[in-house]
């Protein structure tokens, strides 16, 4: 596996959406296509050489915070225990930080939180 965090690239919105649409009910393409345009730099893309395998995304809040809103790694055996998510929420934090936050605030889906 050769694993690169990055920005996610506008290319790959509609991946990031397939991945993420089932928890984002309330929420429409065009509507995730706008916050991406306002919070690009806080969408974030973990790849395995060219496929997306894990994703998170966020939006500022008050001055100095961020709200994680999404986190989340592809559910297949190659990837498991791999670091992935911890990467991710690392490259996450370091967007932020460049954003001149100093907070990070997490949420739970409703009903997500008692399965995990």
């Amino acid at each position: 596996m050769k694993l690169l965090i990055k920005n996610l690239p506008n290319k790959d919105l509609n991946k990031f959406w397939k991945m993420q649409k089932e928890y984002l009910d309330n929420y429409t393409f065009s509507y995730v296509k706008k916050d991406y345009e306002k919070n690009k730099k806080l969408y974030v893309g973990a790849y395995d050489g060219k496929k997306l395998i894990g994703i998170a995304y966020g939006s500022p809040t008050i001055k100095n915070e961020v709200n994680l809103q999404g986190i989340a790694v592809i559910l297949d055996n190659k990837y498991p225990r791999k670091g992935i998510g911890s990467k991710i929420l690392k490259f996450f934090e370091n967007q932020a930080k460049k954003l001149g936050k100093k907070k990070i605030g997490l949420g739970s889906a409703e009903g997500y939180v008692e399965k995990f």
